[in-house]
């Protein structure tokens, strides 16, 4: 197995998750809307859980691709998106935006594992486009979770409590069961 190009891919998109996770995190500080606040810290725990799972899996090849001593002579061209705030964002952008990043990235993956010739460097590009459809999924359902329920607890017609008793309807709902 080609150590240096599996260990390359996999630091790249161990790193991304990072940034993804440090992202969601930093934006969901500046939003004022708690339902999106939620969202997005949601997004952010889903990316560090990947992370570590990745991670874990995949400990004894990064290992290994480490002890070869050799520079990475791989280098990956990052994806620059035209970038607006999340924050600034309504959540139906947010939304739409993730979930389009999630959609370039399996289309990416998935064309770079038909060019690979490695069956196990094959293996892990397929793997990391299972994510992106993971990922997909994660923001659907968060926005599912966090954003339609609270909308429409919060404009229902019923005084409540903020967001403790969005919580508690939320869970009387058997959203967080």
């Amino acid at each position: 197995m080609n150590n240096d190009r599996y260990g390359d891919f996999l630091s790249f998109y161990l790193k991304r998750l990072l940034e993804s996770a440090e992202l969601y995190s930093s934006e969901a500080k500046l939003c004022k809307d708690q339902a999106k606040k939620l969202f997005l810290l949601y997004l952010a725990s889903r990316k560090r859980e990947q992370y570590i799972k990745l991670e874990k899996d995949n400990e004894m090849t990064r290992g290994a691709a480490r002890q070869s001593g050799e520079k990475n002579l791989f280098v990956f061209k990052e994806i620059r998106y035209d970038y607006t705030a999340l924050n600034k964002m309504d959540a139906l952008e947010v939304r739409f935006t993730l979930c389009e990043r999630a959609q370039r990235d399996f289309k990416l993956f998935i064309q770079l594992a038909s060019l690979e010739e490695e069956s196990a460097v094959k293996r892990l590009l397929i793997k990391f486009s299972k994510l992106s459809k993971v990922s997909i999924n994660d923001v659907t359902m968060g926005f599912a979770l966090f954003i339609t329920p609270i909308k429409k607890y919060l404009m229902s017609p019923v005084p409540h409590g903020g967001l403790l008793s969005i919580a508690t309807k939320n869970e009387e709902m058997g959203i967080f069961s």
